[in-house]
């Protein structure tokens, strides 16, 4: 099978591992168990609250929560994939990151470390 330049060139992304402490999230532990509803649910309002986030960054982005942790002194930690098909604006990613940091939320969650 061949690939034109083009769709070959369509095919390049780069993913983000992001680590983010959300202490003010409770934490149970079904949210260690990727079938239950407290992990989607969860998950869900991770993506939606990152994907408004990263919204003004051009291109295709899917973020995928891949699990939930508890940390005894920052609380709840969730580390998500971030694939985007922007791979030249790392430092806006970086930036946007850093300034919810700053701000102190991510989405509905108040404290985000």
């Amino acid at each position: 099978m061949a690939f034109s330049a083009s769709a070959a060139m369509a095919l390049i992304a780069i993913i983000y591992r992001i680590t983010v402490n959300l202490p003010d999230m409770p934490f149970s532990s079904n949210l260690k168990n990727k079938t239950s509803t407290d992990f989607y649910d969860s998950a869900q309002q991770v993506v939606d609250a990152v994907n408004f986030l990263i919204k003004p960054i051009p291109g295709f982005h899917n973020v995928t929560v891949k699990e939930f942790r508890y940390q005894q002194v920052v609380g709840t930690m969730v580390i998500m994939d971030i694939l985007s098909t922007n791979t030249h604006d790392i430092e806006s990613f970086k930036k946007l990151f850093e300034d919810s940091i700053q701000e102190g939320h991510l989405g509905c969650y108040p404290k985000f470390v």
